[in-house]
C-alpha cells in the first residue's frame, strides 16, 4: 500500500520539478551580454575612481569607488571563466553590496556630489550598475 502511494506522489513531484524548471529558466543567462555590461561598469568604475581620487586625493569614498571597480573586473572575470548563473549571481550580489555603500558615502561627501564633472561620471556608473543587474534578471538586452 505505502509502495502505491509512492509511486502516486512521484508524478506530482516530477510535474512540480519540471514546473520549477521551466519557471527558473523563464530567462536564457546571456553571459556574452553580462559580460559586456560588467566590462561597461568596470569602466565606469575606474573613471570614477580616478575623479575622485583627482578631487579628494586617498578618501574613504576613493576606497570605495575602488573596491566597487575591483569586484566589477573579479565578476566580468568570473563571467568570462564560464561561471553559471548561481556563481555569477553570487558574485553579483557581492557587487550590489559594495555599490550600495557606495551610493551612501557618495550622498555623504559633501564637496563631491558639488562638482558637476564627478556627480556626471557618478551617474554613469550608476547607469552602468543598473544595466548589469537588468542583464543578470532580465537575461535580455539590446546591444
Amino acid at each position: 500500500m505505502r509502495l502505491i502511494q509512492r509511486l502516486n506522489q512521484k508524478p506530482v513531484f516530477l510535474g512540480l520539478a519540471a514546473l520549477l524548471l521551466l519557471a527558473s529558466n523563464a530567462f536564457a543567462y546571456h553571459p556574452s551580454e553580462v559580460s559586456w555590461a560588467a566590462e561597461e561598469f568596470a569602466r565606469a568604475a575606474e573613471h570614477f575612481h580616478q575623479v575622485i581620487h583627482n578631487a579628494t586625493g586617498y578618501s574613504h569614498l576613493a576606497q570605495d569607488v575602488h573596491r566597487v571597480s575591483q569586484d566589477a573586473r573579479h565578476f566580468k572575470h568570473v563571467v568570462d571563466g564560464g561561471a553559471s548563473y548561481g556563481h555569477a549571481l553570487r558574485d553579483f550580489q557581492r557587487i550590489r553590496m559594495s555599490y550600495s555603500h557606495l551610493r551612501r558615502a557618495f550622498s555623504q561627501a559633501h564637496g563631491a556630489h558639488h562638482n558637476w564633472h564627478i556627480r556626471r561620471d557618478f551617474y554613469r556608473v550608476q547607469y552602468a550598475f543598473e544595466d548589469v543587474e537588468y542583464t543578470m534578471y532580465d537575461g535580455d538586452t539590446d546591444h
